[in-house]
């Protein structure tokens, strides 16, 4: 049992480290993947396990190696994707662009290469990994096999809080942007100095700060009371506390294409106020 734990992690990191380099040679720049905090990818520590023990007895032939493979993996990756999907109404890749694909969910040439990697993972990372094993004595297994478990379920427990709290601020976001919305209509300037305000933050309803600056002093008893409303949703938006801001950051960066399923425009929203965050402090700077 620690055994296969043990197997479990250094699949995970192996899976991690492939990942990370291949979209980091792809991206022309470092990319930290994975869904976890930690060096490790999960669902390559699962693959990984059914490859070596599930297609045992195909070990000795390659060609049925590669094939079963590249199946096991493949339907691995697309219940991953559909769990997931369920899970935080997030669709974290998509394929759909990619020829020979299912769903957007799996495609022909990734699984190809899972294909390759059953054959490596079976024929030389399995016996590495069995040697390193071999050397760690049986009475320091337990103790290695439950500070991994204690790690991986603690960036787990973590990573997944914050995915919950963020998707509970886009539906808070999406709450507050249409009450602020339906008050913008509600209000129906009239006034040629209330129209621009109006008009100004329905195009960037984030910038406060210019939204005032160009507003000046001529500002109506309408303006004055949408400026409060639009104050009161500025001080909700710090509902996303800055661990979830940085959880979402690192895994828009891991998962590029991602997209949520309920709030992609406010997904859209989020990565704009970063973005000015950014741009603010290299100004400052």
């Amino acid at each position: 049992m620690y055994d296969v734990i043990i197997y479990f992690i250094l699949f995970s990191f192996v899976g991690w480290l492939c990942e990370t380099v291949f979209c980091s040679i792809a991206q022309k720049k470092f990319v930290y993947r994975g869904f976890l905090s930690g060096p490790i990818c999960p669902v390559y520590g699962f693959g990984g396990l059914i490859v070596v023990y599930l297609l045992a007895p195909f070990r000795e032939n390659i060609l049925l190696l590669f094939l079963m493979g590249m199946l096991a993996t493949t339907v691995l990756e697309y219940l991953t994707s559909y769990i997931l999907e369920l899970a935080f109404q997030t669709r974290w890749w998509d394929y759909s662009e990619r020829k020979f694909n299912l769903n957007g969910r799996v495609c022909l040439p990734f699984s190809l290469m899972f294909g390759v990697l059953s054959v490596l993972g079976v024929k030389l990372i399995y016996p590495v990994a069995t040697l390193l094993i071999a050397m760690i004595p049986e009475a320091g297994k337990p103790i290695i096999a439950l500070i991994f478990v204690t790690i991986f379920m603690a960036d787990f427990i973590l990573t997944v809080y914050g995915l919950l709290s963020f998707n509970g601020s886009l539906r808070t976001l999406e709450h507050n942007y249409k009450e602020f919305r339906q008050k913008l209509a509600d209000l129906q300037p009239s006034q040629a100095d209330h129209q621009p305000l109006a008009e100004l933050i329905k195009e960037e309803w984030f910038s406060l700060k210019d939204v005032m600056e160009n507003a000046g002093e001529n500002l109506s008893a309408e303006d004055k009371e949408l400026l409060a409303l639009y104050t009161d949703k500025e001080e909700r938006l710090k509902m996303i506390s800055a661990f979830t801001r940085g959880q979402m950051k690192r895994i828009s960066q891991a998962f590029p294409n991602m997209r949520n399923l309920r709030h992609q425009n406010y997904i859209a929203l989020f990565k704009q106020k970063r973005k000015q965050g950014i741009a603010n402090k290299k100004r400052e700077n």
